[in-house]
């Protein structure tokens, strides 16, 4: 499906003809397959996709024995013939996640535009062009309407490709009246003059992939799943616990999900689950307590955040934000990211004006190169206003290699300041450099003697006296 073509509206393509009743009805009979051409562009394509690309195209149609049983059935519920299922071998070989460097998304490749005219959900939350079922169904419906558009199959096919428009401007171009008339007339681009005779090609291999060299195992589990509605936002981790799976079996159903939980503000939400699962996944969300509810936040980063203040202003855990928004590490954080916020119901979120700002420790800090106000103040916890006050920098000024700055720690937890983990940190280093006791440290990180720091890690520092 090609970007901007595809946004035009369907009525620019010519209306065709009108036949006479018992005609029409006839016309939009649908065939019972496709007859494969014996056309030169076909041949040309079966000898490329049984040669140089049959590897390729053995591991595709590997790919697509999960879907195709689903995908069949779609089509068949839409009333549309089965073996346009091989239309997703073209456009994505059958890859769920697939993504164009034009902007088109999932095995049916819509762009955003097209899929939200075809009935498709794409926001911060959901891109429902990456869920298999739901984009077949819309890739179905925009077929329909292809197809009573033009009432010709091969015509429909170009149009999915290069848009409605494209086909109609192209046909009256070339006074054409059909595809393989545009073919031979050079009225569309190579790409769209490839993707009909493609589809032929895929639909043959499919029908008998012995005669042309390819083999693949067809004992692949099928696209199945139980459906559960829940009434509240929900992670997938927690739909996983419940159901006793591994969490990356829920996202590989319900890949939809960008942020790894059902949307806030939708009643009755379809979250899929492991066949078997569903009657079992149900009960106990009925019986999960209140305070194991979860609602969702969105929050973008400001400069000096830290995971470890982001969680104690909403009343989270660390760990729980990592997961839910995949950071591997806390130095990853960027003014300007937006965050899944995972926040317990009934919870009130902290005011940013209520955080004490004081006592600070002050040390001595010295520039290397590369560095910034800003990295060294989200380094020591603090901001680079801070900075600037403490050290009499004027706004824009540029630091200098070997220049020593005075820092603090900014006490934005009970007396305590954060200290994010840098490659070479021991547990005895940040307590001699923050002027706290090693076992004060341990203490109030909960760590054992033998404690393994990670980059990234985030601690909370006391400060001296305070006994954390």
């Amino acid at each position: 499906m090609v970007p901007d073509e595809a946004r035009e509206p369907l009525a620019e393509a010519p209306a065709p003809p009108s036949p006479a009743p018992e005609e029409a009805d006839a016309a939009r009979e649908e065939p019972e397959g496709f007859p494969v051409p014996d056309h030169p562009a076909v041949t040309s394509l079966l000898e490329e996709f049984s040669g140089p690309r049959r590897r390729t195209l053995t591991l595709a149609f590997q790919r697509g024995e999960r879907y195709l049983p689903m995908i069949r059935r779609v089509l068949r519920d839409e009333g549309l013939p089965e073996e346009l299922a091989y239309l997703a071998l073209v456009e994505s070989h059958f890859k769920p996640d697939a993504r164009s460097p034009a902007g088109a998304v999932g095995m049916w490749q819509f762009i955003e535009s097209t899929a939200r005219a075809s009935g498709l959900r794409v926001d911060w939350w959901v891109d429902e062009r990456l869920d298999p079922e739901l984009a077949t169904r819309a890739a179905a419906r925009h077929l329909k309407e292809l197809y009573a558009l033009f009432e010709d199959w091969n015509l429909a096919l170009a149009a999915y490709n290069a848009g409605p428009g494209a086909v109609g401007r192209a046909l009256r171009r070339c006074n054409a009246s059909d595809f393989w008339g545009l073919l031979a007339a050079g009225g569309l681009r190579t790409e769209t003059c490839r993707y009909v005779p493609k589809f032929y090609a895929a639909v043959a291999i499919a029908r008998d992939p012995e005669a042309y060299g390819l083999s693949w195992d067809r004992a692949t589990d099928p696209w199945v799943y139980d459906t559960v509605l829940v009434d509240s936002p929900v992670d997938v981790g927690t739909v996983a616990r419940l159901a006793a799976v591994d969490r990356r079996v829920v996202e590989g159903l319900n890949p939809a999900l960008l942020r790894g939980c059902t949307p806030p503000g939708s009643s009755a939400y379809p979250v899929r689950v492991p066949v078997g699962k569903g009657e079992l996944v149900a009960a106990a969300l009925e019986r999960l307590p209140p305070d194991r509810r979860l609602a969702f936040k969105r929050y973008r980063v400001e400069p000096g955040d830290t995971l470890w203040g982001i969680a104690r202003r909403f009343g989270t855990r660390v760990a729980a934000i990592r997961d839910l928004n995949r950071v591997r590490s806390a130095r990853r954080l960027r003014p300007g990211q937006d965050l899944v916020i995972p926040v317990p119901e009934g919870r009130a979120v902290k005011s940013r004006a209520r955080r004490v700002d004081t006592p600070v420790r002050v040390g001595e800090y010295r520039v290397r190169p590369g560095d910034t106000l800003w990295g060294i103040a989200r380094r020591f916890g603090t901001t680079v206003a801070r900075l600037q006050r403490w050290n009499g920098l004027p706004k824009g000024s540029v630091l200098r290699p070997g220049q020593v700055l005075r820092v603090g720690s900014v006490a934005v937890a009970r007396g305590g300041a954060v200290h994010v983990v840098e490659p070479g940190d021991t547990l005895w280093g940040i307590a001699r450099r923050y002027g706290v006791d090693l076992e004060t440290l341990r203490r109030v990180n909960g760590l054992r003697p033998n404690h393994v720091l990670r980059p990234g890690d985030e601690l909370r520092v006391p400060v001296s006296g305070s006994g954390g």
